[in-house]
């Protein structure tokens, strides 16, 4: 009869695999939960001794997985790896106790996994192990999980974390109940080293179409035609819980997941510490601690729509980008509701609260805003436009997105239109208190020639909601400024409210 997954591996199955490497059973019971110490366990006592150790750890894995058994590494132990260690359907655990692996995978033209979940597995937790990534190439993941389901990653250190710490992408299938918690992780710090690293990601890639390739894709899309790629495949209901960032470009990164919560993190040192693009919808963020970021705290684009974010602290004293919580490119129904969101020091967020382009009712409630902002506390722009924005009198216009003429992301090319076709409808900020110096409200009805001024278009504000906030700050003749850009042939835009006080 083969055994349950759960099963200790019996005395009879004592066996010797490498010099210096033994598996024996444990003496916990199988009706024990999975978790820390109590992990139903066959033990591996390896017993470094300065070498490479990846094809005994590789042995005793897949021994352990014939038999429906975990494996437990040496307690403070410290093993070397120069190749991936594959974590096999079947293994129902692998428990490092505290346990170090060394990395040292080179450089193959390939990106590379210190661990990898097998493709399509399911029910394995990987637990309580150190991983320093500082001897493998930049390329190298901590974890890949691709395609799997029911999997557990807990109680991890990556150190040294230059790309992606854990990695779980649905790439050959759908990704379903991932539990990601009480992990720590350290990446690059500074804006040039930080380019393109993820201390922990989910994502599910589009399907391809005409857009496909570049790292402007996604943006150029919108732009041209105002839709958002269709993820290929699931990622759902991961939860991210409890795990402590410090660097990396994006702390925590969702593209194309749904239905995950994200709750009780601390990210630090981040360009963005929280990114949900790509249709990433209805995702619950609760509870965090995010600091430092130079550009957005919590970020939200590309269709990502019906997500509740409230009851975060943010605070940052290097903020000069975006908006610290902020939604864009069609992510609609979105609520960004009791966070208290702090710039200190030297900190110039362009805004605190930020809302523009497709992105329908979205909601900002009972919010604490303090500090200074760049270009208004709270703003929503309806089109991306330089030529609207500064017409009307109001050139320079320091108060919108597009004063001035962006580039597009990965060249050198500047535009003067970035995005938006239509009206934006319903934005509501409601009972937000700003302790804060600068424009309190911006509001940007804008018009567009459109891409290669093909595509004329009129962004009127509607059913606009200001209403119950609490202005403490300074910095400002009247609360609300209003632009209606225009332009020949096309017209000017209108802003209407459905309550103003």
């Amino acid at each position: 009869m083969k055994p349950s997954r759960l099963t200790p591996i019996t005395l009879a199955a004592l066996c010797l695999l490498t010099v210096g490497t033994l598996l024996w059973p444990a003496t916990s019971s199988a009706a024990e939960p999975l978790h820390g110490p109590h992990l139903p366990a066959a033990a591996l006592d390896a017993a470094p001794r300065g070498g490479d150790d990846t094809a005994s750890l590789k042995e005793v894995i897949a021994e352990a997985a014939s038999k429906g058994i975990g494996v437990r590494l040496k307690p403070g132990a410290t093993y070397v790896t120069t190749a991936e260690l594959e974590l096999p359907d079947g293994l129902p655990f692998l428990d490092g106790q505290g346990a170090t692996i060394v990395a040292k995978l080179p450089a193959t033209g390939e990106p590379g996994n210190v661990f990898r979940f097998a493709t399509h597995s399911s029910g394995t937790t990987l637990t309580d192990v150190r991983i320093d990534l500082s001897g493998s190439a930049e390329q190298t993941r901590g974890v890949l999980a691709a395609s799997v389901t029911e999997v557990t990653i807990s109680n991890l250190e990556i150190t040294n974390s230059a790309w992606r710490a854990i990695d779980v992408v649905a790439n050959q299938g759908p990704v379903r109940n991932i539990s990601i918690h009480h992990n720590t992780i350290s990446g690059p710090q500074g804006a040039e080293a930080t380019a393109g690293s993820q201390a922990i990601s989910v994502t599910s890639h589009p399907k391809d179409d005409r857009f496909t390739g570049p790292r402007s894709a996604a943006w150029d899309r919108f732009r041209e035609t105002g839709q958002i790629a269709t993820p290929e495949h699931e990622a759902s209901r991961v939860v991210i819980d409890s795990n402590r960032i410090d660097g990396g470009y994006y702390g925590i990164a969702l593209s194309g997941a749904t239905d995950c919560t994200i709750t009780g993190n601390t990210s630090t040192n981040n360009e963005r510490n929280l990114s949900m693009q790509d249709r990433s919808n209805r995702n619950h963020v609760r509870g965090n601690d995010f600091t430092e970021s130079e550009s957005s705290a919590i970020h939200l684009a590309y269709g990502s729509s019906h997500n509740v974010v409230e009851h975060n602290r943010i605070s940052t004293g290097r903020a000069h980008g975006q908006g610290l919580l902020q939604a864009y490119q069609g992510s609609t129904n979105n609520t960004f509701r009791s966070n208290r969101v702090e710039a200190h020091g030297d900190a110039r967020p362009s805004w605190f609260m930020y809302v523009a382009t497709g992105s329908h009712n979205t909601v900002f409630e009972d919010n604490t805003l303090i500090g200074k902002a760049g270009s208004a506390v709270a703003a929503a722009e309806s089109i991306w436009d330089t030529r609207s924005a500064v017409s009307q009198g109001m050139n320079p216009n320091p108060h919108s997105y597009q004063g001035n003429r962006t580039v597009r992301p990965g060249t050198k090319t500047e535009v003067d239109f970035a995005g938006g076709h239509e009206d934006l409808r319903n934005i509501s900020f409601v009972g937000n208190t700003l302790a804060t110096t600068g424009q309190p409200f911006y509001l940007g009805a804008e018009v567009t020639l459109g891409p290669n001024d093909t595509k004329p278009a009129v962004g009127n504000l509607t059913g606009i909601r200001i209403s119950g906030n609490q202005l403490k700050g300074s910095g400002w003749t009247t609360p609300v400024v209003e632009h209606r850009g225009s332009l020949k042939g096309v017209g000017t835009a209108g802003i209407s409210y459905t309550e103003k006080q």
